[in-house]
């Protein structure tokens, strides 16, 4: 009836009890979510990259997040059902037409030229008008959830309009030791074949589907210990 619980901590598989002790397995549920980014850096507010631009009309950008970054942030394979950036500003408008999000699974780590990559992707997102607040984590509920196989790099692709005006939402970033990202902020960016290389990253959370719990009961065994 309820829903499928997630275990926070592994149970044991053999508990030793005296008679008459109780011994309760609990199960907490919750909402996985991991974070990749440090949260401390936030980009200058006309920087292509940025969650939400506003500075020039069009923006494209690609980001590259590893396996081993997942991983360490506590993902294991499944799917993702949500997404969100982190924001100090909200820049020139809090809206941006045409917002889209694609994926798709990579083995490379970073980018070799400044050619986007174009086939493979799975659209969770969009186009659809986004709505941001002033601050704070900014949350994308995916339309298609993008299952990951817990093996392979992905990559996150950005696309949306913008006001055209002066100002980007200033977004939490780490800078990277190779280039992890192509950008591109114009008036044709959504056109463009290439942009431009980046070693900076921006701040992820990603909301994973809790996984299922199955609950079977095949035999107590139970250690009785004399008190003497």
């Amino acid at each position: 009836v309820n829903a499928l619980p997630v275990i926070t901590s592994p149970l044991l598989s053999e508990y030793q009890l005296c008679v008459n002790e109780v011994q309760e397995l609990t199960v907490i549920t919750s909402s996985p979510e991991v974070i990749i980014g440090s949260g401390t850096n936030f980009n200058s507010d006309t920087a292509a990259e940025t969650a939400f631009c506003n500075r020039w009309s069009q923006s494209k950008q690609q980001y590259i997040y590893t396996a081993a970054e997942l991983i360490a942030a506590g993902a294991n394979a499944g799917k993702i059902l949500s997404m969100a950036y982190n924001i100090s500003t909200p820049g020139d408008d809090n809206s941006n037409a045409n917002y889209t999000v694609k994926m798709k699974h990579v083995t490379q780590n970073s980018f070799a030229n400044t050619t986007y990559l174009v086939d493979g992707f799975t659209t969770v997102f969009g186009p659809s008008t986004y709505v941001h607040s002033n601050s704070g984590w900014q949350i994308i509920n995916l339309t298609t959830p993008f299952i990951w196989d817990g093996v392979h790099n992905v990559v996150i692709e950005l696309t949306h309009l913008g006001a055209n005006d002066i100002y980007n939402a200033k977004t939490a970033y780490n800078t990277t030791t190779n280039n992890c990202a192509i950008v591109d902020q114009s008036g044709t960016a959504l056109s463009k074949v290439a942009g431009a290389l980046s070693n900076k990253k921006l701040d992820i959370k990603l909301g994973f589907e809790p996984p299922a719990v199955t609950w079977l009961l095949q035999q107590l065994i139970l250690t009785l210990v004399d008190k003497i």
